[in-house]
């Protein structure tokens, strides 16, 4: 699951949490946008009085153990946010009893038909200025880099500074350009910028 910046920088961290960790959300918090986001754990831990503005994630049903779940902190004023993590809202795994109908919902194919490692999903989102966000985020994932006619840039990245990227060829163009992953930590980030740095030029990927 992406996590995406939503709210504009104020001077604290929103809090981020579940109810019952057993996912990977902490991991995301902790790199994307962690100057606006900290994980906090606990949904029924967290104190809203007390730590101000919040995202809950509602996983349901849940994985690994199928429960439906709902929100566990009381969404009383504008400084709660709720993501609803569908990726198992289908018929085969649970009782469709009425309309998802949540502010932010995700969903996806990957869990419904078996293509883990497809990962196809897609967003319903009501706010238009979130969806725009987001959409924005999903366009800077990816970084393209293009280099000489006859230069076989993933080739030369794996070759040279030990970086892995993904052929053009993939994508519908030739072996010139190369995409690279953006989501990141900074400091991994960093790092690719200084051996992207210490590249030599080449000819025909030598």
């Amino acid at each position: 699951m992406q996590m995406f910046c939503m709210g504009n920088a104020t001077k604290r961290q929103i809090c981020l949490f579940e109810n019952i960790t057993m996912h990977s959300y902490p991991d995301e918090t902790d790199y994307l946008c962690s100057a606006l986001y900290k994980w906090t754990g606990d949904a029924y831990a967290f104190n809203k009085t007390r730590h101000g503005p919040y995202i809950e994630v509602v996983n349901t049903p849940n994985n690994p153990d199928g429960t439906l779940r709902e929100a566990v902190v009381k969404n009383r004023s504008d400084q709660g946010k709720l993501i609803h993590d569908l990726a198992y809202y289908w018929p085969q795994y649970t009782p469709i009893t009425r309309p998802a109908d949540h502010d932010i919902m995700y969903f996806t194919f990957s869990k419904s038909t078996g293509h883990a490692g497809s990962r196809i999903g897609w967003a319903i989102v009501k706010d238009r200025e979130v969806a725009r966000k987001m959409s924005k985020f999903v366009e800077l994932t990816f970084a393209w880099m293009e280099a000489e006619e006859d230069v076989d840039t993933e080739k030369v990245l794996r070759g040279q500074i030990k970086v892995q990227g993904r052929t053009g060829r993939r994508f519908g163009v030739d072996q010139r350009y190369v995409r690279i992953s953006m989501l990141s930590r900074e400091d991994v980030f960093n790092h690719f910028l200084e051996r992207l740095s210490t590249i030599k030029s080449v000819t025909n990927g030598h």
